[in-house]
C-alpha cells in the first residue's frame, strides 16, 4: 500500500507532522510535569502538641527562662531533606516577615519516644514525620527577651487572669536555605534581616536625611520581589 492509495500527497512533510504531534503531547504532559515539580518542592510543617515556659532559678539570683515546644515535624515534599537549624522567633504582630526576636539554636532537641538527643542536621525522608521536643533557655536580664517576657495581656476584658503577650514559635531552616514557620509558610530570611535593621536609619531620618531610610525600604521591597520570584520558580522545578 502506497502513500497515494492512502490519500497522502507526494512529498508530505512527515517530520513536521511528528514535531507537531510531539508538541501537542508535550502540552498535555505540562500539567503533570508542573504537579510533579510541586510535589518535589521543599515543604516543612510543624504540628505543635504543646508549648510551655517556666523560670529556672540559679541559686539566689534569677536564672533563665525555659521554653519547651513539643510537636511533630513533617517533610511534606516527595524529596528527602535535612533540617540544618532550628530558631526561636517572636513574629511582629503587625508586619509580615518582621520579628521582635530571631535566633538562638536550641539547647536540646529530644526524641520523646526514646528520651535521646536528636542530632542536628536532622534528616527527613520524603513525606516523613518525626516527633521532637525542642528546649531553649533564654537570658532574662539585659536582653530583648527580658522585655518580651515581662509583657502580658488579659485573658478577657476585666479578667484578673493574664497570658504572655507574645508567643515564641519555631522556624526551621532546611539544607537548601529555605526558612519555614510552624504552619509551613516559607519566609525570606533576607527580608527578615532587613526589617530588623530598619530602625538603624531612624536617626538620620529624624535629622532630616531620608535617603538611608528610603534606600533601606527599597532593599526590603527588592528582597521580597526576588523571594517571590524564587518561590514561583519552585512551582516549575527550576529552583530548589
Amino acid at each position: 500500500m502506497t502513500s497515494s492509495t492512502l490519500g497522502i500527497p507526494p512529498g508530505f512533510d512527515w517530520a513536521n507532522l511528528l514535531l507537531n504531534v510531539g508538541s501537542i503531547s508535550g502540552l498535555f504532559l505540562l500539567p503533570y510535569s508542573v504537579l510533579q515539580a510541586i510535589r518535589k518542592t521543599p515543604s516543612i510543617r510543624f504540628d505543635m502538641r504543646g508549648r510551655s515556659g517556666t523560670m529556672v532559678k540559679d541559686g539566689d539570683r534569677v536564672g533563665k527562662y525555659r521554653i519547651a515546644i513539643a510537636g511533630t515535624i513533617k517533610n511534606k515534599s516527595d524529596w528527602p531533606t535535612s533540617i540544618v537549624n532550628v530558631y526561636l522567633v517572636v513574629w511582629h504582630p503587625k508586619y509580615k516577615n518582621a520579628t521582635l526576636r530571631f535566633g538562638f539554636n536550641p539547647d536540646s532537641v529530644i526524641d520523646p519516644n526514646s528520651g535521646q538527643n536528636v542530632a542536628i542536621p536532622l534528616r527527613l525522608d520524603s513525606c516523613e514525620a518525626k516527633r521532637i521536643d525542642v528546649v531553649f533557655h533564654l537570658e532574662t536580664e539585659g536582653t530583648a527577651d527580658a522585655k518580651l517576657l515581662r509583657e502580658y495581656r488579659s485573658v478577657a476584658p476585666g479578667s484578673p487572669f493574664v497570658l504572655s503577650k507574645y508567643t515564641y514559635e519555631l522556624v526551621f531552616e532546611d539544607i537548601h536555605g529555605n526558612f519555614f514557620d510552624e504552619k509551613g509558610a516559607s519566609h525570606s530570611k533576607k527580608e527578615i534581616d532587613l526589617r530588623w535593621t530598619l530602625e538603624n536609619t531612624f536617626h538620620d531620618l529624624k535629622n532630616g536625611n531620608p535617603l538611608p531610610y528610603v534606600w533601606h525600604i527599597f532593599r526590603i521591597w527588592r528582597a521580597g520581589v526576588i523571594y517571590r520570584l524564587k518561590t514561583g520558580l519552585h512551582w516549575f522545578g527550576l529552583w530548589r
